[in-house]
C-alpha cells in the first residue's frame, strides 16, 4: 500500500512543482501590495486563465496518469494510477486558490497565516485518521477533501476582504 501510494504522488507532486514555479514568478507582485483589493483589478484575468489552464491540464492529466503509470512504473503499480488521477485533479483545480493566499498572506493578518500553515495539517491528519480504516484511498480522499478545503478558504476569505474593502463589491 504504501509504494502505490508513493507512486500516486508522483505525478501530483509535478503540478504542485508547477504551481511553485508559476508562485515565484508572481510572489513579488502578490507581497509587494498594501491590500488585496488594490491587487484583484490587476491580477484578475490572469487568475481566470491560470486557473482554467489548470482546470484543463487536470482533466488531461486524469485521463493520461492511468495511461503513464504503467509504462512508468511497471503494470505492478497500474493501481495507484486511480489515486494519483484524483490527487492531480484536486490540485489541479484547486492550486490557483493559493496565489490567492498569498495575496492575503501578505495582509500579516493571523488567520490567513495559521489557517495553511496549521490548520491545514491539523484538518489533513485529522481526515487521515478519520480515514484510516480506508487504506490508500483514505489518504488520497484526505488530501482531496483538505485541498478543496483549503481553496474555498482562500476564495471565500480574498473575496470578502477585497469586498470589505471595495465596499462589498468584487469586480
Amino acid at each position: 500500500a504504501v509504494a502505490l501510494y508513493a507512486v500516486a504522488l508522483v505525478f501530483p507532486e509535478q503540478v504542485k512543482a508547477l504551481f511553485s514555479i508559476i508562485g515565484q514568478l508572481i510572489a513579488p507582485r502578490m507581497y509587494a501590495t498594501d491590500s488585496p483589493a488594490q491587487l484583484w483589478p490587476s491580477f484578475r484575468n490572469k487568475f481566470l486563465w491560470l486557473t482554467l489552464g489548470f482546470i484543463t491540464l487536470g482533466l488531461i492529466g486524469f485521463v493520461l496518469i492511468p495511461l503513464l503509470v504503467p509504462l512508468l512504473f511497471s503494470a505492478k503499480y497500474a493501481a495507484a494510477a486511480d489515486y494519483g488521477k484524483w490527487l492531480w485533479l484536486a490540485i489541479s483545480c484547486t492550486g490557483t486558490f493559493t496565489y490567492l493566499g498569498s495575496a492575503l498572506i501578505a495582509t500579516r493578518r493571523p488567520v490567513y497565516i495559521y489557517t495553511p500553515y496549521v490548520g491545514y495539517p491539523l484538518c489533513l491528519m485529522a481526515l487521515y485518521l478519520v480515514f484510516v480504516d480506508y487504506g490508500v484511498s483514505g489518504m488520497v480522499y484526505a488530501r482531496s477533501v483538505c485541498a478543496v478545503l483549503l481553496a474555498a478558504f482562500y476564495g471565500m476569505a480574498f473575496f470578502a476582504h477585497v469586498s470589505k474593502e471595495n465596499g462589498l463589491r468584487v469586480q
